[in-house]
């Protein structure tokens, strides 16, 4: 394979969770790959006992992977968020008024909109991301053919949904069966990707074996994952990924957004466009200008003339 993410681990083995650190070790490593965080997208989180109970730490809504500590993260009792996938709340308005006298540090941020989904996999150790390998095949027209060719008839693929309570119950239908084992993977169609597992070290690898293996796919098909034609991008963007797949053409350019906000007129901005896609879909994503990569962005699909508003991670 002409290209393959490296794994960067650092840390000692543990063999089994340990807890908050090793989540921000590999939230970091995972934030340091524009292969993994398109758009800047992207949580994770860990599950430990504390004080008796059960408790999830999961990134807090709009920190950059890349630089996060452990501030960043909000604790919550695990057990009943959980049980907020088996009720009627109707929206992500109420998931977070339902999730809010469960976080269990006055200070701390914003849960990330999709909580529900990191509650919903048992794993300690749980990773998601935009993978741009992974969307290249994700976001094509005949996508979930391509998706099994390149990982599997035994992939579970959840279907797509609006970010948070949506998404987390499709997530759990999905891959009921593959979330007993460890570590483990699944996509999101026309989103992403997550992975799991004992430890965070096993996460972060099996995200780079699963991102790896939709690039190995890519090029099996003749596909250019690096210096492709791709769509017109925004200024100071960078040709990523061009992919195209039965007739369907998936283009993304990233932009690495510097810290700071940068002047309105430079504004970056990060497309994903489907222009040949039979099925109408597109992804486009409007970073604003709050620190590195994308942290405030949203991510706008538009399907058969519809458009979707998906709220930052």
């Amino acid at each position: 394979m002409a290209f393959a993410l490296q794994n960067r681990w650092t840390r000692s083995d543990s063999g089994t969770a340990t807890g908050l650190e090793d989540a921000v070790h590999a939230a970091r490593l995972v934030g340091a790959e524009p292969e993994l965080v398109l758009a800047g997208g992207g949580n994770t989180s860990v599950k430990v006992q504390e004080d008796g109970r059960e408790v999830m730490y999961v990134k807090g809504s709009g920190a950059d992977l890349a630089g996060v500590t452990g501030k960043d993260y909000t604790p919550l009792a695990l057990q009943p968020v959980r049980a907020l996938l088996a009720t009627d709340l109707p929206d992500n308005r109420a998931m977070y008024e339902a999730l809010a006298p469960l976080v269990l540090r006055a200070d701390a941020p914003r849960p990330s909109i999709e909580t529900l989904m990191h509650a919903g996999i048992a794993a300690p150790h749980v990773i998601h991301t935009h993978a741009a390998s992974v969307l290249a095949i994700a976001n094509t027209r005949d996508c979930a053919r391509h998706l099994q060719a390149a990982f599997g008839a035994g992939m579970p693929v959840a279907p797509y949904r609006h970010s948070g309570l949506e998404l987390a119950r499709a997530c759990v239908a999905a891959g009921r069966q593959a979330m007993a084992h460890r570590p483990g993977a699944m996509v999101l169609a026309h989103h992403g990707a997550v992975t799991w597992g004992n430890s965070a070290r096993e996460a972060y690898e099996a995200m780079l074996d699963l991102a790896n293996r939709a690039e190995h796919y890519l090029e099996a098909q003749g596909v250019s994952h690096r210096g492709g034609a791709t769509q017109a991008s925004p200024s100071g963007a960078t040709p990523f990924t061009s992919s195209r797949l039965s007739g369907s053409t998936t283009s993304v350019a990233l932009t690495r957004i510097p810290s700071g906000p940068p002047p309105p007129s430079q504004s970056p901005t990060l497309r994903s466009q489907c222009p040949a896609n039979a099925a109408g879909i597109s992804l486009s994503v409007a970073a604003g200008g709050g620190g590195s990569h994308a942290a405030s962005a949203n991510t706008n699909i538009s399907r058969d003339g519809r458009s979707f508003i998906t709220p930052r991670s």
